[in-house]
């Protein structure tokens, strides 16, 4: 089981969605996601994504209105992760990609639009109920 902190940054009812490169599973190689990373020991989810987001996008968000959106599940076939996920509202973000090799701001209504991968999917049906 792998333990999860996903960020969704919004700016302007926008949602900044992000294209993974080459990945260790096939499944997930040029899948859209949101970004974040594995929770370590001791560390609570939320520090967990102003941590991830400072590596993978040297992004500050630690003075930025963050806030709890779900927790979900899923089982891939080579794991079973948890992903904790966080609202982040910010005006301007700046960001280096890192890890990703492509990104895309969507309304809420164009993100089924994009190949996403398993786990986030449901936090797009979750992005829609909480704008429908």
């Amino acid at each position: 089981m792998v333990e999860v902190s996903a960020g969704i940054i919004i700016s302007d009812s926008k949602i900044l969605c992000f294209q993974k490169g080459d990945a260790k599973y096939p499944y997930l190689t040029h899948r859209w996601e949101f970004p974040g990373g594995k929770v370590e020991k001791g560390e609570d989810p939320k520090e967990t994504i102003i941590r991830e987001l400072s590596e993978e996008l040297k992004m500050d968000i630690s003075d930025q209105r963050i806030q709890f959106l779900c927790d979900t599940e899923h089982q891939y076939p080579d794991f079973h992760v948890i992903l904790h996920s966080y609202l982040i509202f910010t005006q301007e973000p700046e960001f280096t990609l890192t890890e990703h090799i492509s990104t895309k701001w969507c309304k809420v209504d164009e993100l089924k639009q994009l190949d996403w991968a398993e786990a986030d999917k449901d936090i797009v049906k979750k992005l829609e109920e909480y704008y429908g």
